[in-house]
């Protein structure tokens, strides 16, 4: 939702008013707008800071941690009276993210039947392309309404506090459970969750081996991320999102009525193709 809703916000005239004092937006204030919520993500998406957080509180209480987070930046955003604000709520909405999209993954992974487990990761992409297609709509309705950029941004909060709220009833990792020594809440997860019986004590022995197993390595250090095969996988990993990001996709995404209404030169004209743009990015992610 978030990088859906930031390209409308900064088109319409009621942001420039109410945060701006009337002032046009330049390319200095955009672009710091859009960045700012890109260093929250990458300051809490840092290895140290993220294996903190997920090893303390687990993948369940980081995922209520970040809808949390998510919802006090959408808040904040919302009744921003200025500038400066708008930005400390950037920033905070940008750290949940980044929280959230290292973490979600690796809880589908490890929650998630064998079987199941890269259809149900997929799921993650299509779900981030929903979001961005929802805001874009969300911005076309409400392009010309008074306020309208608070109501669009105070939206987010219906699936933020859906994530906290629903992360309360979702069951704990088995294997983070078993890296903390709960073998019983571990195997009671497992049966909560898989079936027959037989079946569950199977899958717990073979994670409780597999992780036994990364134990007895010791502790990893930052230096195996770029030795043997480790630095292989992560070569291609970065390459590949290099190469999504040189392809000019966010152009669109973070700036897509600023560019269709260079265009077109009609800000309704301009919403609508960003709309249409978020239901071409959806159906491009279906597996």
């Amino acid at each position: 939702l978030d990088i859906g809703y930031i390209s409308g916000v900064e088109s319409m005239g009621s942001f420039c008013q109410d945060v701006l004092d009337n002032k046009p937006m330049d390319s200095v204030t955009t672009g710091l707008l859009t960045g700012i919520f890109a260093l929250g993500a990458v300051c809490a998406a840092f290895p140290s800071v993220i294996s903190f957080v997920v090893d303390r509180i687990g993948r369940k209480g980081s995922i209520v941690f970040g809808g949390c987070v998510f919802c006090v930046g959408a808040l904040t955003q919302g009744v921003a009276p200025n500038f400066a604000v708008m930005c400390i709520g950037r920033f905070i909405a940008g750290a949940s993210v980044g929280l959230l999209s290292a973490n979600v993954p690796i809880y589908q992974g490890e929650i998630a039947p064998p079987e199941y487990r890269g259809a149900i990761i997929a799921l993650y992409q299509l779900a981030v392309t929903l979001g961005i297609m929802v805001a874009f709509w969300v911005n076309y309705a409400l392009e010309s309404t008074p306020h309208g950029w608070r109501y669009a941004i105070l939206v987010q909060l219906i699936p933020g506090l859906l994530l906290a709220g629903g992360g309360v009833l979702m069951p704990r990792s088995p294997r983070w459970l078993i890296s903390k020594g709960r073998y019983d809440d571990a195997l009671k997860t497992l049966l909560r969750i898989r079936s027959p019986e037989s079946d569950v004590r199977i899958e717990f022995a073979a994670v409780y081996k597999e992780y036994r197993r990364e134990m007895s390595f010791g502790k990893p250090s930052y230096k195996e991320f770029f030795s043997g095969s480790n630095g292989k996988v992560l070569a291609i990993g970065v390459t590949l999102q290099m190469i999504q990001q040189l392809c000019g996709l966010n152009l669109f995404m973070y700036y897509g009525p600023t560019v269709f209404g260079m265009v077109f030169h009609s800000s309704k004209a301009a919403f609508l193709f960003a709309a249409v743009s978020g239901i071409v990015n959806f159906l491009s992610t279906f597996p």
